[in-house]
């Protein structure tokens, strides 16, 4: 059975579906996933991580790793405070406001 399939990839990473598909044909050509054919549905494509793939996830940081979470990490109660005082001024000036927009990237809007 085919593991999850393009689509709903970029669903899960919040990217457009032409991205997805992009960024799959890469991990594909690297030979790090590779593509199969539902038995019962022959028009489903689902991916699937191979093993090559699957030693390089091993150490690949998770998603809260990284710089970006180490820097927020390391500021002041009332630095996160203003920079959360900030983003919600910036929410609040953003002109679409439909709550099923919400998964939506901002570029796709």
């Amino acid at each position: 059975m085919p593991g999850i399939g393009v689509s709903e990839l970029a669903d899960r990473l919040s990217i457009h579906q032409s991205t997805g598909s992009q960024l799959v044909e890469k991990l594909v050509a690297r030979g790090l996933i590779t593509k199969e054919r539902s038995k019962e549905d022959q028009r489903r494509v689902g991916l699937k991580v191979t093993d090559e793939a699957s030693k390089l996830l091993i150490n690949a940081p998770g998603p809260a790793e990284g710089i970006l979470p180490e820097a927020l990490q390391t500021m002041p109660e009332e630095a996160l405070l203003a920079l959360d005082n900030s983003l919600i001024e910036v929410i609040g000036q953003l002109r679409i406001s439909d709550a099923k927009l919400a998964d939506k990237p901002l570029s796709d809007l």
